[in-house]
């Protein structure tokens, strides 16, 4: 596996104004964080997922994926994937999907399979 930073958060998890909200409609997942910097700049962004395959949130205690920290990273050659591929190599082949992941503090881990990610800054 390896892992590519896709989007750095421009605020502290550890310092969020509340709990990410997340909204699942259809095949998309949005999930709006908002929170300060270490300069207490306050932000808001909002993380969407496109085509989604599969959406999970794990408390920490399970542990959490390399360079996730506050961060979006796209893991490459992830064992959830191959399993997926395994599982209906034909769709597989349709959504080409991508693994997605973030670790929030005090939030958790969070994963997805999708097949893009953008960020929409709203603050």
């Amino acid at each position: 596996m390896t892992y590519k930073t896709e989007y750095v958060l421009p605020m502290f998890s550890s310092n969020l104004e509340k709990e990410p909200e997340i909204q699942i409609t259809g095949l998309e997942v949005a999930i709006r964080i908002s929170g300060y910097d270490d300069e207490e700049q306050f932000s808001e962004v909002l993380l969407k997922f496109q085509s989604v395959l599969e959406f999970t949130r794990t408390s920490s205690k399970f542990g959490i994926t390399e360079g996730s920290y506050d961060t979006v990273i796209k893991i490459e050659n992830s064992k959830r994937l191959a399993e997926l591929k395994e599982t209906n190599e034909r769709d597989y082949a349709f959504w080409s999907p991508n693994h997605y992941a973030f670790y929030l503090d005090g939030s958790g881990f969070f994963q997805i399979i999708a097949d893009s990610f953008e960020v929409e800054r709203l603050v």
